[in-house]
């Protein structure tokens, strides 16, 4: 399928075609990215020239400043056939601060924060947020449907419910019921 069944996709108030969502107006991340045997600059900027700015920023965004500091080699370290030399999160991470780098209108995260501890990805989300990144999440995880300004609840094959969180708890069972099975050892 490659577009809407019914309807029209809009962006900002006009009709746009499905291909107008491409790079580098959205990017995508998901859950299991890939990396390539290069560096984590090489991983980040795919070959495109970017900015020292533009990266900065993206890896900044990405929570990767602090697992930077620890690498001696900096963006120059060899993350190792498909990243393997780097942690499940720290992979994730690479791989949005790879959307990020062009500084995309819109960012789809497909449980893209899956493998990051708690506060570093309320520390991601809240770093999005400040930056005036938009992002569309898709995830169960607590901490990020508590922190969303929009929940659309799929089911069925289709839209079940959208809202604000407390107005699908307030006026969905679906919802209601997959709340109350969300609540994990750290209550992500």
């Amino acid at each position: 399928m490659t577009g809407p069944v019914t309807g029209e996709i809009r962006w900002n108030g006009t009709v746009v075609r499905p291909a107008d969502l491409a790079p580098p107006r959205c990017a995508y991340v998901p859950q299991v990215p890939r990396l390539f045997t290069g560096t984590l600059r090489e991983n980040v900027t795919l070959g495109t020239a970017v900015t020292e700015a533009d990266l900065g920023r993206a890896l900044r965004l990405a929570r990767l400043e602090i697992d930077l500091a620890a690498m001696p080699e900096g963006t120059a370290t060899a993350v190792g056939p498909r990243g393997l030399r780097l942690s499940g999160g720290q992979l994730q991470r690479v791989a949005i601060a790879r959307a990020l780098v062009r500084r995309p209108d819109v960012v789809f995260l497909d449980d893209a924060s899956s493998a990051l501890d708690g506060p570093t990805e309320r520390e991601l989300f809240d770093e999005l947020r400040r930056d005036g990144v938009t992002v569309v999440a898709v995830s169960h995880r607590r901490r990020l449907l508590e922190s969303a300004d929009q929940v659309v609840l799929l089911g069925r094959g289709g839209m079940i419910g959208s809202g604000t969180l407390a107005e699908l708890l307030a006026d969905s069972d679906e919802m209601r019921s997959l709340w109350a099975s969300y609540a994990g050892p750290d209550g992500a």
